[in-house]
């Protein structure tokens, strides 16, 4: 009877610290996960911030009511698309996607660009912000 009821608190003690340990565990990794997600949340913010700001500044200073003789306005618009492209990319990168869905790019680069970008690039990010 004796033994019987060692084990029991034996068994009774081994689960209860085998439990908190288990649930101390898995407290550790859902905060650790929750902190990384809005890292990561806060980090594409910026990148789409930057984005933002910069396509303010080409629009305000190559807007046409400047006396500026070097306007170019096709200039102009490949560095907005190639900004906007850039988001995209760099989500396809992080994504671990090697080739940037052509849908997604419809309306911003045209087939020979989007083309360019899937083959020659191993990180279509950086290709983007090299043109």
């Amino acid at each position: 009877d004796s033994i019987s009821i060692n084990f029991s608190s034996y068994e009774t003690f081994f689960s209860l610290v085998l439990n908190s340990s288990l649930a101390f565990l898995l407290v550790f990794r859902l905060n650790r996960s929750a902190e990384r997600f809005w890292n990561a949340r806060a980090s594409w913010g910026t990148i789409v911030a930057y984005s933002r700001s910069m396509i303010g500044s080409v629009l305000v200073h190559t807007s046409t009511s400047q006396s500026n003789t070097d306007y170019d306005p096709k200039l102009r618009d490949d560095v907005l698309r190639w900004i906007a492209t850039f988001s995209v990319a760099t989500m396809q990168f992080i994504r671990s996607t090697k080739i940037v869905d052509p849908n997604m790019l419809l309306g911003i680069l045209d087939e020979t660009d989007i083309m360019e970008l899937n083959n020659s690039a191993s990180h279509s990010g950086l290709y983007v912000a090299d043109q």
